[in-house]
């Protein structure tokens, strides 16, 4: 199955997230602080970028225009994931050139379906 990375500063959330896609057959890794992004990119490759907007030491647009510009390479899809509104969601992911977002809130089967739509299918 695909490998994704959760970088989300709240650990319940990085924990209810990697729970629900382990038991779905996913490899995820996670980081609570995005100071080792780049390096965990380079290393694990994921299919999947999952980012919070709303992190205290570093923003997850600030985190996206980095990836982007040095790492996009290495990463399939990037995706917002924050409790943000709607609105502010889809301009910022319009603005930042990711492949999406996800609006915290959904748990489980809903909130599979909807990280799953930017995985690739299963061979």
């Amino acid at each position: 199955m695909a490998k994704v990375l959760v970088v989300d500063d709240d650990r319940v959330v990085l924990e209810m997230v990697k729970d629900l896609l382990e038991e779905a057959g996913h490899d995820v890794v996670s980081l609570s602080s995005p100071q080792l992004v780049a390096t965990v990119i380079e290393r694990e490759r994921p299919s999947l970028m999952l980012v919070d907007v709303n992190m205290p030491d570093v923003s997850g647009d600030a985190i996206v225009a980095f990836v982007k510009r040095f790492r996009r390479r290495y990463v399939q899809k990037i995706v917002l994931f924050s409790a943000a509104g709607e609105d502010r969601l889809r301009a910022l992911a319009a603005e930042l050139g990711t492949d999406g977002y996800i609006k915290k809130g959904e748990v489980g089967e809903g909130l599979l379906a909807e990280i799953q739509r930017f995985l690739p299918p299963a061979p």
